[in-house]
């Protein structure tokens, strides 16, 4: 396997990964902004290669060592890429109870990550920039490292968590809905639960006009109006504040709104969140509950105003929102 690092931890990188047989190390392009296929070329005859691109070596041997097994899996043509995680993104309380399947589907990459890709996809991209030209990670092949940390830094608060307005994700549509698929079928889900859970992921990755295809259809469904949930929050992130407005009035008391009204700020504080951005979560509850129009007016100052605490508090919120609704789905109650 060839491992590519940033210039500045070349000679780190290669002093820790002495003895380390299965990988060789060599340099990213100082500017970071490469095609896939030059990586191709300077992977050489290697079947696989490994990205990173942080800022320290830190946990880097552990990853390659969790990294094996997928590496495997690259070049025996099982899968066509993978990510071993240095961070967690779920809060304690929820970390032992969300299901294999959904934690591998509510997870991005960052660039304390390791990246792993099989050379024929990077041959077959050519100009395509990477990572974000890989035609979607087989997320059946995402992993947690055994270094793996509880908590982000403020930029990776903005890298690894949903915005308040979709963007590209990085995922094929295609290679998403085929996990969402997998997913359903381990977890039993039918019917309106399946629908709602299919809406529910393919927001969470970016793909709102999917998402809306389906929640549209599903007026009042859900358990209770979970679907109505689901269509005020594609429209918060369209984002249309009127329309997001119209559909959390036909929602109603959803009692998630009270459940995540109590934890918020003590998960938020657990990813990672700053006082700035606890103050912004204190102010999303009301009466003991979240205010979803008052997060409706956090997501539009989050837009107007970016890399500001605002839409870190926003990323935050929206993320756990996001998964717990999805649970919801999965279990028709609050997971905590």
């Amino acid at each position: 396997m060839q491992l590519f690092v940033p210039p500045s931890l070349l000679g780190a990188a290669t002093a820790a990964l002495t003895g380390v047989e299965f990988c060789r190390v060599s340099a990213l392009p100082p500017s970071g902004e490469f095609t896939c296929g030059a990586l191709r070329q300077r992977a050489g005859a290697e079947r696989s290669v490994a990205v990173f691109r942080g800022a320290a070596i830190g946990d880097l041997p552990q990853l390659l060592s969790e990294a094996v097994p997928r590496v495997r899996q690259i070049e025996q043509g099982e899968l066509d890429a993978a990510v071993i995680f240095s961070r967690d993104v779920l809060p304690g309380a929820l970390r032992q109870r969300v299901p294999a399947c959904l934690r591998a589907l509510v997870q991005r990459w960052s660039p304390e990550d390791l990246l792993l890709c099989a050379a024929h996809v990077l041959e077959r991209l050519g100009a395509g920039i990477f990572p974000g030209s890989l035609p979607g990670v087989r997320l059946a092949g995402q992993s947690w490292s055994g270094a793996a940390g509880h908590g982000l830094q403020p930029a990776e608060l903005l890298s690894v968590l949903p915005a308040a307005v979709p963007a590209v994700s990085g995922v094929s549509l295609e290679s998403l809905r085929q996990a969402i698929d997998r997913c359903v079928v381990e977890l039993g889900l039918k019917g309106a639960a399946a629908q709602c859970f299919a809406a529910g992921l393919l927001l969470y990755w970016d793909f709102a006009d999917e998402s809306h295809e389906i929640s549209q259809t599903m007026e009042g469904r859900g358990n209770p109006r979970t679907a109505d949930y689901w269509h005020g929050i594609m429209h918060r992130r369209e984002p249309d504040a009127g329309n997001a407005s119209y559909w959390f009035r036909r929602v109603g008391d959803h009692p998630l709104l009270r459940q995540l009204g109590v934890v918020l700020e003590c998960w938020a504080g657990e990813l990672g969140a700053g006082a700035e951005e606890l103050t912004a979560v204190r102010g999303l509850v009301s009466g003991g509950r979240l205010d979803p129009f008052r997060l409706i007016q956090l997501s539009t100052q989050a837009i107007r105003s970016p890399g500001s605490a605002a839409e870190r508090a926003l990323r935050l919120v929206q993320h756990l929102e996001l998964v717990q609704l999805l649970l919801w789905d999965v279990e028709g109650s609050f997971v905590c």
